[in-house]
């Protein structure tokens, strides 16, 4: 039963987060807020829950993880700068990007883990 409530208590914080970002765009007109809250490390939060022995590789891959997000906003920025596309367009770009990479850089480290 306890795995529940971590699971519950997990969903309900990451749509209070989704929804406060909502709200500070929306109804305060504040992006800058707005990606204040969204910049919030989550990862850094999970790793409470980590065994002691696993932070160092945890924080290792959270590392690798922030530089793709990194060069994927600056992608997105670059593509808005440039105005190359929609809004829509530009968001799909970015997050096919970020996938690409994940995929270049996660699969082969699972199959040499195996």
């Amino acid at each position: 039963m306890k795995d529940y409530n971590t699971y519950f208590m997990t969903f309900i914080l990451s749509g209070l987060l989704i929804t406060g970002i909502k709200y500070l765009t929306t109804k305060w007109d504040s992006k800058k807020l707005s990606v204040v809250l969204g910049g919030i490390p989550t990862g850094l939060i999970a790793m409470y829950v980590l065994k002691s022995s696993e932070g160092l590789e945890y924080s290792k891959y959270y590392l690798i993880n922030n530089i793709i997000c990194t060069a994927t906003v600056a992608l997105s920025f670059l593509l808005f700068y440039n105005k190359v596309a929609s809004k829509n367009d530009i968001v799909t770009i970015s997050i096919l990007f970020w996938i690409g990479i994940m995929i270049v850089v996660y699969v082969p480290r699972q199959r040499n883990e195996k």
